[in-house]
């Protein structure tokens, strides 16, 4: 009996062993990447290599989640292609805990041209962090519930990802926001996207 308990807790402790050594392994291999994303140069290689993993990989993916909402809270001002970068990685993993982050920055004059007009064909490409955010889904809702309360650029990029989404969650929020809108070319579009919804 105690031949065997030994034999069962040796067995134990190896697989304790060879998982931690393996999670040590992912995240050496990611800080390594995420470190890549810091330099201009590496930054867009590095950024493909970290969706690679983090598609591949659960443990790469928390790992890489923990770490990406700081690199988007940074200012972009001060390395753009990592800020960037950061951004594309939480849409493309969807990285919820990201969320926050990126919602700090939808609608903001200082990074991009403003698109024209809203319609079906306005993309968020001039929003990355709304973008983000639609690509994250319904975990993002109640970020961009918050920017629906920010200036009409942020709001109406916030209305673009919530149609995006297209969840009843999202399309709910949509509902609850309408009336509240003093815009009104984004109340207008609200008012389609919802017709569009209830046929």
């Amino acid at each position: 009996m105690k031949k065997t308990h030994k034999k069962l807790l040796a067995l134990v402790w190896g697989i304790i062993l060879i998982n931690c050594t393996a999670v040590a392994q992912v995240a050496s291999k990611a800080d390594d990447l995420l470190r890549q994303l810091g330099s201009p140069e590496t930054s867009a290689r590095a950024a493909e290599s970290l969706i690679r993993l983090g598609s591949s990989d659960q443990t790469a993916r928390a790992y890489i989640s923990v770490r990406i909402p700081a690199l988007i809270y940074s200012d972009p001002d001060i390395n753009f292609s990592e800020w960037s970068n950061a951004v594309r990685i939480a849409g493309e993993l969807k990285i919820a805990q990201a969320s926050k982050a990126l919602g700090t920055w939808v609608g903001d004059r200082r990074l991009w041209p403003p698109e024209t007009e809203l319609s079906d064909g306005y993309t968020l490409r001039n929003d990355p962090a709304a973008k983000a955010l639609s690509q994250i889904g319904n975990p993002a809702i109640p970020t961009l519930v918050v920017v629906l309360n920010g200036n009409v650029r942020a709001r109406r990029s916030a209305v673009r990802a919530l149609e995006i989404i297209g969840t009843a969650r999202a399309i709910a929020a949509l509902r609850k926001h309408e009336p509240l809108e003093k815009d009104d070319d984004l109340k207008s579009y609200i008012d389609d996207v919802l017709a569009a919804h209830d046929k």
